[in-house]
This record gives C-alpha cells, sequence and structure tokens, in this order.
C-alpha cells in the first residue's frame, strides 16, 4: 500500500514513533526488493541483525 494511501486510510499516525517506525519498514522493505529480496526475509534479517551476501547486495 502506498503511503499516502496508508496515512489517509488510517488517519495518519498518532506518534512521531510510528511514523518513524513506519518509513524505516518501508525502506527496508524497498531496498530488498530492488535486490530481488522478499519482506519477509528482509525484516527477519534486519531483526536478527543478520546481514546480506555481498553478491547479492551489488544486484
Amino acid at each position: 500500500m502506498p503511503t499516502a494511501t496508508y496515512r489517509k486510510v488510517t488517519g495518519g499516525f498518532r506518534s512521531n514513533w510510528g511514523a518513524d517506525f513506519f518509513a524505516n519498514v518501508r525502506s527496508v522493505v524497498g531496498t530488498a526488493a530492488r535486490h530481488g529480496v522478499d519482506a519477509y526475509t528482509a525484516i527477519k534479517n534486519a531483526v536478527t541483525g543478520a546481514s546480506m551476501p555481498i553478491d547479492l547486495l551489488q544486484g
């Protein structure tokens, strides 16, 4: 869901923390998508501190 649509449907963010968290998750997922990594794997790696292989990140 696009960010603007998310804000409109949910009525906006209730806190700066929530807005920052959403932006960070979107960043992780967007970067992963550009490298062919699914959202679940990207979020799991970010939370667990796992790194991505260099050859995968080079595209």
